[in-house]
């Protein structure tokens, strides 16, 4: 033994007393395997952490919840005495008088850095790397493989090594060197470090690890409860700058829930966070999997994201929900949803709301509502995008903490300016009652025997704990069609204008908008400014009309009035819509001299009586009108008749036969939309063949029209039964697309006629 002793410490370096070659056998990285001379050792020390520690045995008291394979590394021996004597730490010990003197932790003689005479584990060079690592205690067994506390022989320092099991399956093997590879480049504070990775003798991977004394969230808050909001911040806001280096890596964590954090010293100016297990597609663990519809979807029912249920692709957005959910369980001690199974659970992030009253009995700051909403959004593209944006938005929510300052200089970077937050005071109610679906309704699922109902009525449907003010985002939906969303202030705007494609806009329904802000979009190539469902007013309008830039403007679904249309009655728009709004015959009064008016959408009009469309003869350049959903009598369909309009819609207008005829006279109609209107015969439709301009006619959900086509001028012009064809009322329109009417809003509720009731 001696010999041996002898030889190998001739081959230690007496400079850097590192080998002067490598002596583990198998190693990929030996990064610091081998004699520099010219460096001395880098040695760090291993933090110290406050554990309920029996005074008997030395040992931690309590198993607390059991984690994922990884977290075994972070675990002590736990006491096994029949009745434990306990040295509590003040923090994890609520029946400690925080008065009374801090009790005398007892280690466990593992958890100390002196080397001693330590007892070691009788393993052999083929099944783990103990040429290098002194094997302390076995830490966690899984049907993966085993966790150990070891000694860094070369460096004196606690350590934790990974072992797998199994290594039949190649693509095993092969992920569990990947994630060794990509996790030990993801080189950030809160991320757990791997040092080393590499194989034994016998090819048995191993990864090593560093010893970070700690606990999980998840055993904090079974310990203690929901935390304080103020130390949840802190706790997530390090989490989500680990999130934002991994994401701006290319990498995704796939399973963030609170067994899955690590806190040292919680609530302490020494308090610590670590991210770990990092997961891959190609190393699925057996348990980590849930059969949902036929997939296997990975990671935690509990924390999952609702679009993996329709088998979306894994990215950043999953993570910023699963971020949500534990933030959420971290400031009410529960995870937003439950169930009896895991399908349960899935099923309602799919269909529910979260419980946002449970986060307001806890008196959690608006601001931080704010967050947790954003990440929770179930729509995927409303969400909170990535790890940075989280960031971002909670390092807003901790600048304000305790009390945000009054004065603007105070402010934090990216915070509400004072002008914008007196706006808020008095959006901030009305808003939270007149919350809009955030898809359209099309023509075809509106009824004519129901009236359309004022926001404010269908606002009163909506609990005021469905809102929440959210920070500033923008999502591209197609070339230079953006969405933004959250609180769009000044600096918003700013942002907003130097997009340089942008050319449509539009908002999410429950944006908080500082308008006298908007003119700042006139140095943008703005064609398209939608602002359907937002909580625009009429004298917000001036600051629309300022925006001479704009071609097509949106104003559906709005508490604007035909007082607000004086201002922009100016403006050289080729396109309006009001549809949905209170507007009367005195606004159509008003924008008749729109002379360069094109399109006019006027669907669902409350207020419109019979005659009101007269006006209309001014305008000679209107070429497409859609007077769906409004009820529609024989003097207006003669007076559309003599219109210049080329298209026209009356969707859902309970037309008859007779009324029908009144179009006739038209000379210049190409295409008609007739959905709807249950009583509609084959001879109604037969009336319009003395329409020679006539190329289609659409009639979906007219169950008496049987025929295909008509007859004109021995030409056979098509009777449309289905979507789709030469139909659309907005077929022609100056922009193709345009953002209030963007095709992928008609394709998300084909596809999910669900949507609009399970978007808050």
């Amino acid at each position: 033994m001696d010999e041996i002793r002898q030889e190998k410490s001739s081959d230690i370096c007496p400079v850097c007393s590192r080998p002067r070659a490598s002596q583990s056998a198998g190693s990929i990285t030996q990064w610091v395997a081998s004699c520099v001379c010219l460096q001395p050792a880098d040695l760090e020390d291993d933090q110290v952490i406050d554990l309920d520690i029996c005074t008997v045995c030395g040992k931690r008291i309590g198993a607390g919840r059991k984690g994922s394979f990884t977290q075994f590394i972070f675990r002590s021996q736990l006491c096994a005495c029949a009745v434990p004597s306990p040295a509590l730490s003040p923090k994890l010990s609520p029946e400690l008088s925080p008065d009374g003197p801090a009790p005398e932790l007892v280690p466990s003689p593992a958890d100390s850095d002196t080397p001693q005479d330590e007892e070691c584990l009788d393993l052999s060079a083929e099944d783990f790397p103990v040429d290098r690592y002194r094997p302390l205690r076995r830490l966690g067994k899984g049907g993966e493989g085993s966790v150990i506390l070891c000694r860094d022989l070369l460096l004196n320092k606690l350590v934790a090594v990974k072992t797998l099991n199994h290594m039949e399956d190649q693509d095993q093997l092969l992920a569990f060197h990947e994630e060794a590879r990509v996790v030990s480049h993801l080189l950030h504070p809160d991320i757990i470090r791997i040092l080393d990775f590499g194989v034994t003798e016998s090819g048995v991977p191993y990864m090593v690890l560093e010893h970070f004394p700690s606990v999980t969230l998840a055993d904090l808050i079974e310990a203690e409860g929901p935390r304080p909001f103020e130390e949840a911040c802190r706790i997530f806001e390090r989490l989500a700058a680990a999130l934002a280096h991994s994401h701006a890596q290319g990498m995704y964590h796939r399973d963030v829930k609170p067994s899955n954090i690590l806190v040292s010293h919680p609530g302490s100016e020494e308090e610590e966070v670590r991210l770990i297990d990092f997961s891959f597609p190609a190393r699925v663990r057996q348990g980590d999997t849930t059969e949902i519809r036929g997939r296997s979807l990975t990671g935690t029912p509990a924390y999952m994201a609702p679009e993996l249920v329709d088998g979306a692709d894994y990215d950043s957005r999953c993570d910023v929900y699963s971020f949500g959910c534990s933030l959420f369980e971290t400031l009410t001690g529960r995870a937003p949803f439950v169930g009896e199974n895991a399908f349960d659970v899935i099923m309602k992030h799919v269909k529910e709301e979260p419980p946002y009253d449970l986060l307001e009995e806890a008196q959690i700051p608006d601001r931080l509502l704010a967050v947790i909403s954003g990440c929770l959004a179930r729509d995927p593209d409303r969400r909170i995008q990535d790890g940075s944006a989280v960031r971002e938005a909670l390092s807003t929510v901790m600048g304000a903490l305790p009390n945000p300052p009054a004065e603007e200089s105070s402010l934090p970077s990216g915070g509400l300016r004072p002008s914008l937050v007196l706006i808020l005071a008095f959006l901030v109610l009305p808003l939270a009652t007149a919350a809009f679906y955030f898809f359209r309704v099309s023509p075809q699922t509106r009824k004519t025997s129901n009236p359309p109902v004022s926001r404010k009525a269908r606002g009163a449907k909506n609990d005021n704990k469905s809102f929440r003010l959210l920070p500033f985002y923008v999502n591209q939906r197609g070339v230079g069609a953006y969405r933004a969303g959250g609180t769009i202030d000044h600096d918003a705007f700013e942002k907003l204008s130097k997009i340089r494609d942008l050319t449509m806009l539009d908002f999410y329904f429950d944006s908080i908008i500082d308008w006298s802000s908007l003119p700042l979009l006139r140095t943008a190539p703005l064609k398209t400014l939608s602002l359907g469902d937002t909580n625009i007013r009429d004298h917000d309008l001036i600051y629309v009309a300022q925006l001479d830039n704009i071609s097509e403007l949106a104003l559906d679904s709005t508490e604007i009035s035909s007082e607000g249309l004086v201002y922009i009655k100016d403006m050289k728009l080729k396109l309006l819509s009001i549809q949905e709004t209170a507007v009367s015959g005195a606004g159509l009064e008003i924008i008749s001299d729109m002379k360069g008016l094109e399109t006019l959408d006027l669907q669902n009009m409350v207020n419109l009586k019979e005659g009101d469309l007269a006006v209309l003869n001014r305008m000679t350049g209107l070429r497409i009108l859609d007077l769906s959903c409004n009820d529609i009598g024989p003097a207006d369909l003669r007076l559309a008749a003599h219109l210049p309009i080329t298209q026209l819609s009356l969707n859902q207008s309970g037309i008859t036969d007779d009324e029908l005829s009144e179009l006739a006279a038209s000379r210049t109609l190409t295409g008609i939309e007739l959905d709807e209107n249950r009583s509609l015969t084959d001879a109604g439709i037969a009336q319009l063949r003395s329409i020679k301009s006539l190329t289609y006619v659409r009639t979906l959900n007219c169950p008496l029209i049987k025929k295909n086509h008509i007859l004109i001028a021995g030409k056979k012009v098509p009777i449309l039964k289905a979507a789709g064809g030469p139909g659309g009322i907005y077929a022609n329109k100056p922009v193709k697309g345009a953002a209030f009417d963007l095709a992928a809003d008609l394709a998300a509720e084909k596809k999910d006629p669900e949507k609009e009731r399970r978007d808050p």
